[in-house]
C-alpha cells in the first residue's frame, strides 16, 4: 500500500511539474498555433505538423519588408481572395489565413499550406524556395496580421 501511494505521490510531483514547465515556456516564444496555443517549435516539423505563426512585432515588420519586396508585385493587401472560378492573376491577401481555402490551390487556408506554397510554384505563382525557412515564417506572420 505505502509502494502505491508513494507512486501515486510521484506522478502527481511530476504532472505538477511538467505544467509549470509548460507555463513558464508560454511566455516568450513569441509563437501562436493556428488555433492560438503557444509552440515554441518553428523548425523540425514533419510534412503533417501545424506550422506555427509567429505573432511578435519582429517576425510580423520583418515578414511586411518581404512581402512588399516580393509580393506586391502580384498581390495586394487591400482586397480579400475572390470567391468561386478565379481568372485573375494574383488575388488580394486581405483575410488570407482566414478564409475556408486557397484562392487557387482550393487548400485549406493553412500556414503550412501557405509555406507549402512558398516551396513550390503553383499555376502563376512562383516558388521562393530561395528564402530561408525564417524568412517563409515572417511572411506567414504578416499575413496573418491581414
Amino acid at each position: 500500500m505505502n509502494t502505491l501511494k508513494i507512486l501515486l505521490v510521484i506522478i502527481i510531483i511530476t504532472g505538477v511539474a511538467s505544467w509549470f514547465v509548460a507555463v513558464a515556456d508560454e511566455g516568450g516564444t513569441g509563437i501562436s498555433s493556428a488555433n492560438g496555443e503557444k509552440d515554441k517549435t518553428i523548425r523540425g516539423y514533419s510534412a503533417n505538423d501545424e506550422v506555427p505563426v509567429r505573432v511578435d512585432q519582429e517576425s510580423i515588420g520583418k515578414g511586411k519588408v518581404l512581402f512588399e519586396r516580393l509580393c506586391t508585385h502580384c498581390h495586394n493587401t487591400a482586397s480579400s481572395p475572390p470567391k468561386g472560378n478565379v481568372k485573375m492573376r494574383a488575388p488580394g491577401l486581405k483575410g488570407i489565413l482566414k478564409e475556408d481555402v486557397l484562392p487557387f490551390s482550393k487548400k485549406p487556408a493553412t500556414a503550412r499550406n501557405i509555406l507549402n506554397q512558398l516551396n513550390k510554384s503553383f499555376d502563376k505563382m512562383p516558388s521562393f524556395h530561395f528564402l530561408s525557412e525564417d524568412e517563409k515564417l515572417n511572411i506567414i506572420a504578416f499575413l496573418n496580421t491581414l
